[in-house]
């Protein structure tokens, strides 16, 4: 839907490709982001890793953009994968926003975003999705000038910390969403009815306002926020106003949250996919 929305067409990576171009985009831009994560590790030294795999994954990817950007001169996509993977694991949270989306919607076809915000429970859904799995699990910030951070130093973590001008903090946000005196003693848990309580983090205006980071805060926060969150809730709405069953395939692996293999690049992807059976 991204690509469909920012070049005018969908790359379709969420079905089978239908080109040899396609397949190809799809690869070679999963080649390129392994690349600009590793690079991103390495920092000053980022030029030790590349080569010619990474150039050709880089000159496939800007090819392909070009070329669709061209076409739609001359005349984004949000994976949903985890909050799929996670509802058809839990069918008293499905059942529950069914009801939400059947009582707000009463048979209308057309959803407007007004709706679609107005759904508290499918916002504690989507919320409690990117909190398990953000699309962007670690990130880095550097300093332009000498700073200091107000705590994390020390056996006790509490003691300031000097950060020099021009040296880089990495922060896991992945981690940082799965801290039980943020989320409660359940937060390896898939539980949406968090959103709708008075959690932990709560109590520290510092921890209320950066605790929860799935598209990072401050000046550079990320400009596609609300499209990503209007377009995954537009999305999940329309899969079960159309699906009356949506269950997992027979058979299919059952594991707790996190136990699955995961993938990371520069984003957290589910490695094996997410399987689910759909009938009308």
């Amino acid at each position: 839907m991204t690509t469909a929305f920012l070049f005018g067409d969908s790359v379709n990576s969420l079905g089978a490709s239908n080109t040899a171009g396609e397949s190809r985009f799809a690869s070679a831009f999963s080649t390129a982001q392994d690349f600009v994560a590793k690079r991103m590790r390495l920092q000053d030294l980022y030029w030790l890793v590349g080569g010619p795999r990474f150039t050709a994954a880089c000159k496939e990817v800007h090819r392909f953009a070009d070329q669709l950007i061209d076409r739609n001169l001359s005349r984004g996509d949000e994976d949903i994968n985890p909050a799929n993977f996670l509802l058809v694991r839990h069918p008293n949270v499905l059942a529950k926003l069914r009801d939400e989306i059947s009582s707000t919607m009463t048979g209308r076809t057309e959803i407007p975003i007004s709706e679609l915000r107005r759904m508290k429970y499918l916002q504690a859904v989507l919320k409690e999705t990117l909190r398990l799995y953000p699309s962007v699990p670690v990130n880095m910030r550097t300093a332009i000038r000498t700073t200091v951070l107000p705590a994390g130093g020390g056996p006790d973590l509490k003691a300031p910390v000097l950060v020099a001008e021009g040296e880089s903090i990495a922060y896991n946000v992945y981690s940082m969403h799965r801290r039980p005196d943020f989320y409660g003693m359940d937060a390896e848990l898939f539980r949406p009815e968090r959103w709708q309580e008075d959690l932990p983090m709560n109590k520290d205006p510092i921890n209320a306002k950066w605790g929860y980071l799935p598209f990072n805060g401050g000046p550079r926060i990320c400009l596609g926020m609300d499209f990503a969150l209007n377009e995954a809730a537009y999305t999940v709405v329309r899969l079960i106003q159309n699906f009356s069953i949506i269950q997992l395939p027979p058979g299919e692996k059952v594991e707790l949250v996190g136990v699955e293999k995961q993938t990371t690049t520069l984003v957290l992807s589910i490695t094996e996919g997410c399987n689910v059976e759909l009938s009308r």
